[in-house]
């Protein structure tokens, strides 16, 4: 007569991982998220290897200097005694060049007290900065906020005061603003 020991298969689903190296050439940026698909598997091994598990790596890979959106096949990396129910994804690294763009925009008031009527010259900055250019045409003028807080007016020395940089759209990189101090005049509202 013979024993034989056996565990239950089990399964678990599993989200992958990426494991590996990407570098964009100069001027390109990475147009949306790099997706991995599928983004989940399904682990099949006994309950206790899986247990110990939270994630599947994709083997090391090494993409440099790249131009385009790039999109290849990897392997998982293989755990002992657990079986998967794919071998391998698909990486995709969406990639797009950038432009340079400038856009006329509002200094607006930070802090101040309500009767009080911030006028700068010049009445409007530009912001210069580098986008992708699939979003070049979507980024306006609301996208980037630009100003003067009331705090800081008591600090400046002179007649120039310096501006901030409140909010920008994320797709925005490299931003500057031109110039970088105006000349206020408060006026006082009755």
């Amino acid at each position: 007569y013979i024993q034989i020991n056996y565990d239950m298969l089990a399964e678990k689903t599993l989200p992958v991982k990426l494991h590996g190296d990407y570098s964009l050439a100069q001027q390109y940026i990475l147009s949306d998220s790099i997706s991995i698909q599928p983004s989940q598997i399904i682990a099949y091994g006994t309950q206790s290897v899986l247990d110990s598990i939270d994630y599947v790596n994709i083997t090391p890979f090494s993409r440099l200097l790249l131009t385009s959106t790039t999109t290849f096949t990897e392997n998982l990396e293989p755990i002992p005694a657990v079986r998967f129910n794919v071998q391998q994804v698909e990486v995709s690294i969406p990639v797009e060049i950038t432009t340079e763009k400038n856009i006329k925009i509002s200094v607006v008031p930070i802090h101040f007290p309500q009767g009080i009527t911030l006028r700068t010259f010049p009445a409007a900055v530009t912001a210069t900065f580098s986008v992708g250019i699939s979003k070049f045409s979507k980024i306006m003028p609301q996208d980037i906020s630009v100003g003067i807080d009331y705090e800081t007016l008591k600090t400046v020395i002179g007649n120039k005061y310096p501006l901030q940089i409140t909010s920008f759209n994320p797709d925005i990189r490299n931003l500057r603003i031109t110039p970088q101090e105006v000349e206020i005049l408060l006026e006082k509202n009755d």
